[in-house]
């Protein structure tokens, strides 16, 4: 009998459009930006329902969301055209779990009304109660999931 091939699987993964459009100034106030579970895609249609259904189950659990705690390392006032890094900790909710999750983020100021930039946190999906289901022919994959996430904020309003 074979052994079950064993490699780490990286797959790059978005959320589609219409992932919330958020607004921090430039001290970053506390928001509750939520994205829908389904809108969590990769490159593959049967990944995404497996995703869906099975990791995620959107059905009963459709908002994943980030409520901001801490923010650190980004002056106040923040100039336009300058770019920052910094670290923003919250509490990153999925299905029906909360942990503090923190971000290294580096954003830029284009304007005095717009925003962009990127944030990465590195999670345990176990943590979360996320669990792989096991399937023949597909690699292991790792526990450690890695959450990019890229972003252009507008201020509306």
């Amino acid at each position: 009998m074979r052994k079950p091939r064993q490699a780490r699987s990286t797959r790059r993964a978005r959320f589609s459009p219409g992932s919330p459009s958020l607004w921090h100034n430039a001290a970053f106030v506390k928001r509750r930006p939520s994205w829908s579970a389904e809108s969590f895609v990769t490159d593959n249609g049967f990944r995404n329902r497996a995703i869906h259904r099975f990791i995620l189950e959107a059905n009963n659990f459709p908002a994943i969301t980030f409520v901001s705690t801490a923010l650190e390392g980004l002056p106040s006032p923040a100039s336009v055209e300058q770019t920052y890094t910094f670290r923003l900790t919250g509490d990153l909710t999925i299905r029906d779990t909360t942990r503090s999750v923190t971000f290294e983020v580096t954003l830029t100021v284009q304007s005095a009304d717009r925003l962009s930039g990127s944030a990465t946190a590195t999670i345990q999906r176990s943590e979360f109660g996320l669990s792989i289901p096991s399937v023949p022919q597909v690699a292991e994959v790792s526990n450690e999931v890695i959450l990019e996430v890229d972003f252009i904020a507008v201020r509306t309003g």
